[in-house]
């Protein structure tokens, strides 16, 4: 559904394991298994949270901070 490149794809995993934690009983084991996982395989619900993770970037205090990703051209996610 998304456009990740590999880095991008296995770091989101990281940022994510606190939403897994909320349904999942094992996430550190399941963000283990998605980075070896196609993202394309993974569950959509899934690939929108990565999404929105990587879309709402680290930036508190600024809103959507990490679209940035997403412009293309220079970028490689």
């Amino acid at each position: 559904m998304y456009q990740f490149d590999e880095e991008l794809k296995d770091g989101t995993t990281y940022h994510i394991i606190e939403w897994l934690g909320t349904w999942h009983s094992k996430p550190r084991k399941y963000a283990a298994w998605l980075r070896e996982t196609p993202m394309n395989l993974w569950p959509e619900e899934v690939q929108t949270a990565a999404f929105v993770a990587v879309l709402d970037g680290h930036d508190v205090g600024e809103r959507w901070y990490g679209r940035k990703h997403f412009k293309g051209g220079r970028w490689t996610c």
